[in-house]
């Protein structure tokens, strides 16, 4: 799964590639340390065009625009299929663009450990999402709000979680693919990223708690277990 994320302003520089996909203003813009599910982040709807977006799916047939019962920050990619979600995949796909992400590995009921996972290379990961717009019937206004796809791990993600974000390859033109209108076949974009483009670090507790947002958050401590109570 992917339940927390970051975007380190101080990251490395990006990639030629990856300087296609978004304005290096834009990539240092938006810095936030410990990004969790209900805030707004930036997305990519389009190449090259960074807008803000609640990370929290909320359907546009929903009553009120808030946050439901179901935990919606993430949808398994393997269950795409019915009409509403198919619409989604055919018609309001997004990109969400992380330095990285934050991961526990739960190592019994009482005790987990937090990692921050980043590429070895690329500036960042660009994880496939779907967006939808709900419309106030009384004024017109448009929100938007987006889910992150998960997938199977890869071997890396494996040692520390069941679940993973899907990542769109800059090196393979996924991006661009997943973000044109007219590509018929997303699905084929859903691939299992190589472990070795990953790395992790342990970081210390304080990331649990989501309002906590500084540089230091990221930083590397040891490995001494977290108890969740």
């Amino acid at each position: 799964m992917c339940g927390r994320g970051a975007r380190d302003p101080n990251n490395r520089d990006l990639t030629l590639e990856e300087r296609d996909l978004i304005l290096e203003d834009d990539y240092r813009l938006y810095g936030s340390y410990n990004i969790a599910p209900t805030q707004d982040v930036p997305i990519l709807v389009t190449v090259g065009k960074v807008e803000m977006a609640k990370w929290w799916l909320i359907p546009s047939y929903s009553a009120e625009y808030k946050v439901g019962q179901y935990s919606m920050f993430n949808k398994k990619s393997e269950e795409l299929d019915k009409p509403y979600w198919a619409g989604l995949l055919k018609n309001k796909r997004c990109v969400i663009p992380f330095t990285g992400f934050i991961e526990w590995q739960k190592l019994d009921k009482t005790t987990k450990i937090p990692y921050y996972i980043y590429p070895c290379e690329d500036a960042l990961f660009w994880m496939a999402g779907l967006y939808d717009d709900w419309v106030n019937k009384e004024t017109g206004e448009v929100k938007r709000s987006f889910t992150i796809l998960t997938m199977e791990p890869n071997g890396f993600i494996k040692e520390i979680h069941t679940r993973m974000p899907v990542f769109l390859d800059p090196k393979a033109g996924a991006v661009q693919k997943w973000l044109f209108p007219g590509f018929s076949d997303p699905k084929s974009l859903i691939t299992t990223f190589p472990s070795d483009r990953m790395t992790k670090r342990r970081i210390g507790n304080d990331i649990g708690k989501a309002a906590n947002n500084y540089p230091s958050l990221l930083d590397q401590v040891d490995d001494s277990p977290t108890t969740l109570f």
